[in-house]
């Protein structure tokens, strides 16, 4: 997910957030099809405010900036039983590599 937590009103780089949101999530699925979301924060999940991302876009003005929210659904939270911790971090890993590709490939970094 990406910035706005605190409102559902788009950034000007939406629908790029959006698209390397795709891939990475398509990345993150093939090895134990986990299925993610993308999307900014308050329109995926919920309002949030305080969240790292938003303080990291506004006040920072970076232009990628994602968060994760755990593979479970409601049955553990936050809190995951010890047999999922390195399956979320092997599909976690193979998604960022997949959103740095994906990035890159649209020539970020870029400066503020």
């Amino acid at each position: 997910m990406f910035p706005y937590g605190h409102t559902t009103d788009h950034l000007e780089n939406h629908d790029e957030l959006y698209d390397i949101g795709l891939k990475s999530i398509s990345a993150l699925k093939q090895k134990y099809g986990t299925s993610y979301e993308t999307g900014n924060i308050a329109e995926t999940i919920y309002i949030a405010t305080g969240s790292t991302v938003d303080y990291v876009k506004g006040v920072h003005g970076k232009h990628i900036v994602y968060t994760y929210e755990l593979r479970d659904q409601g049955r553990y939270g936050f809190l995951l039983p010890p047999a999922q911790i390195i399956p979320t971090g092997e599909e976690t890993l193979d998604s960022l590599v997949a959103m740095f590709k994906e990035a890159k490939s649209r020539g970020h970094p870029k400066t503020v």
